[in-house]
């Protein structure tokens, strides 16, 4: 005879339970993913313009040959900018393929971690963070020494003989855009260091629990 009774609560203890993903987890992975992307087009958008400095150095300098000493200084900045990227040529390539490396393990591990959650992903995770943080600190030593090279280029291309009261008000704007610049880049790799800080805090406690049940 058929039992038709509802056995789903015996089921229940039988069958094996996953327990439920944190939340902090969830949004800890999902700030990995944009974090991992942002990194993926970083490379794609680092990797031409390096490749075209060393195959054109001249190549960006877009000022006309002209005896107006605007002109001048444009051109002289331009190649002064060049020579910047063509002297850091090497460890910004290799900074742009550690992205890439860094950028491609933190995605895989934190789509594993979303599809599987298994302990595997996420201790695959919390090692790649180790990288990661150790980008941060060399991507922000990196971009403050070219940033600085870039301002020497900038101050030393806007002195021109002959210039007038606006080269220095154009210097000026461009000095003062460039510390903005350099302000919130140091400010986002920071940040970044202590999202994953957190985030390897956050998942060590987690692993462990994992592992304790």
């Amino acid at each position: 005879m058929v039992d038709f009774t509802d056995r789903e609560e015996e089921l229940a203890e039988v069958l094996p339970s996953q327990p439920a993903r944190p939340t902090k987890i969830t949004v800890v992975v999902v700030i990995a993913v944009i974090l991992a992307i942002l990194y993926l087009m970083g490379f794609l958008g680092a990797i031409p313009g390096l490749i075209m400095h060393v195959v054109s150095p001249g190549g960006f300098n877009f000022a006309p040959e002209s005896d107006d000493p605007q002109m001048q200084m444009q051109a002289e900045m331009q190649a002064n900018m060049a020579a910047v990227t063509q002297t850091y040529f090497i460890p910004m390539i290799l900074l742009a393929f550690a992205s890439l490396g860094v950028g491609g393990f933190m995605l895989y591990a934190s789509i594993q971690v979303l599809r599987r959650g298994q302990i595997s992903d996420y201790r695959l995770l919390n090692r790649t963070i180790i990288f990661a943080m150790l980008l941060v600190i060399a991507s922000a030593i990196m971009t403050t020494i070219v940033q600085m090279a870039n301002w020497q280029a900038i101050n030393s291309s806007l002195v021109v003989e002959g210039s007038g009261p606006e080269a220095e008000f154009v210097k000026n704007i461009m000095m003062f855009s460039m510390i903005i610049g350099i302000g919130l880049g140091l400010a986002f790799e920071i940040a970044k260091l202590i999202y994953y800080v957190l985030a390897r805090w956050i998942l060590s406690h987690y692993i462990k629990t994992l592992d304790q049940s």
